[in-house]
């Protein structure tokens, strides 16, 4: 029986809140960090008239992303299942995609012939997607809720962001959920 993995990548393997924070401030001079932002859509680190996308439009963001400290180490534990896997992740198509497809292929080389933007799937309704895999790896609250409801396996990473949700998993407990497959 084919068994498959999702895992989002901005959050739970890329660090995007931290270089994202770091672009607010450098263009607005603030001093936000990662415990500020407390809701999805980082309204309360923009002052009015911002937009997030104002701040990631261009490739070179989305390519030089940092890792996050656990970002090997779960990857690794998902290529010893053995399972199928794919990156999923909501990014804006364009630049950013382009981005994302050269940041994969940095720094997750798992061996195979099949490099990992090739396992890149962008979907906006994430929900719409995950039906088709066994586990799902998330941050976002609006789709750990909408998996969840298609009775998909949620494991749910948490993040300031995230606190209202149920069923919260440090990274390490992602990891050593993924090992006891």
């Amino acid at each position: 029986m084919r068994r498959i993995i999702f895992i989002d990548v901005d959050d739970v393997l890329a660090n995007f809140t931290r270089a994202f924070l770091a672009r607010v401030n450098a263009t607005n001079g603030t001093s936000f960090t990662y415990k500020d932002h407390q809701n999805w859509d980082f309204s309360c680190v923009l002052p009015p008239g911002q937009t997030w996308r104002q701040h990631i439009s261009d490739e070179e963001f989305w390519a030089t992303l940092p890792l996050h400290p656990w970002a090997d180490e779960l990857m690794q534990a998902i290529w010893e299942t053995g399972w199928e896997y794919a990156y999923l992740s909501a990014i804006p198509l364009g630049t950013a995609f382009m981005g994302r497809k050269k940041w994969l292929d940095e720094h997750f080389q798992d061996g195979t012939n099949v490099a990992p933007h090739k396992r890149l799937i962008i979907a906006e309704r994430k929900d719409f997607v995950v039906g088709g895999a066994d586990i799902l790896i998330e941050d976002s609250p609006q789709h750990i809720e909408a998996c969840r409801l298609t009775g998909a396996s949620v494991l749910a990473i948490s993040h300031p962001w995230n606190q209202g949700i149920d069923g919260l998993l440090t990274p390490q407990q992602v990891i050593d959920e993924i090992r006891a497959l």
